[in-house]
């Protein structure tokens, strides 16, 4: 096991939940038999329902095959919910895990940037977020969200001066807050690309 090392699209996710519960009962060789309640998930993720998503995540998580390459998917979103309700390095854990079974997946390691992000783990947010752009260099929030997170410079201890020190922590304090605001709006555009995606999929099996 690897170990750790170191909100306008109201009416459509309306939708896409109808749309949900209309198709549930499709039985196609195509069809992954959990697909529809992992996405009733990201709707209650992006409805800021957390305790609702992380029950959903967790029970597709329980009855879906390992051997499934989305199973990978329902770990990584398990371990997430984890570390944005009760900030667990556990949750964290599984976030690893998923990418462990499944590295070449940029959006894992889109997640695992915000678990890191929301546990204020600053370089390996960076490494994660670099890693999602190494296998999708065209995704569509990584470079906003890389933006968002900066890179820290080396010298960035080396300032001095008790004024500028003190200064330097109400602004970093301010601008932390900033971050985290502008990080989570990031990530619930990507649930909701996600959730709009889906609904084309929805669309053309009908």
């Amino acid at each position: 096991m690897h170990k750790l090392s170191i909100d306008s699209h109201d009416n459509t996710i309306d939708y896409i939940v109808e749309e949900i519960q209309d198709t549930s009962e499709e039985n196609t060789p195509e069809h992954n038999p959990h697909e529809e309640e992992f996405y009733q998930g990201l709707y209650a993720l992006h409805d800021d329902d957390l305790a609702k998503a992380k029950k959903i995540f967790s029970n597709v998580l329980e009855h879906a095959d390992r051997f499934n390459p989305a199973y990978y998917t329902y770990l990584s979103f398990v371990g997430l919910l984890e570390v944005i309700l009760l900030k667990s390095n556990g949750g964290l854990q599984r976030c690893y895990d998923a990418i462990q079974g499944c590295s070449n997946d940029a959006e894992l390691y889109f997640n695992l940037a915000y678990a890191e992000h929301l546990l204020e783990n600053r370089r390996r947010c960076v490494v994660a977020i670099e890693k999602c752009l190494k296998y999708n260099p065209r995704h569509a929030y990584a470079p906003r969200f890389q933006t968002c997170i900066g890179i820290r410079k080396k010298d960035d201890k080396k300032r001095n001066t008790r004024t500028k020190k003190t200064l330097g922590k109400l602004f970093r304090k301010k601008k932390n807050k900033q971050d985290r605001e502008t990080c989570e709006r990031i990530f619930k555009d990507n649930v909701s690309t996600k959730l709009d995606l889906y609904m084309e999929e929805v669309i053309k099996r009908t």
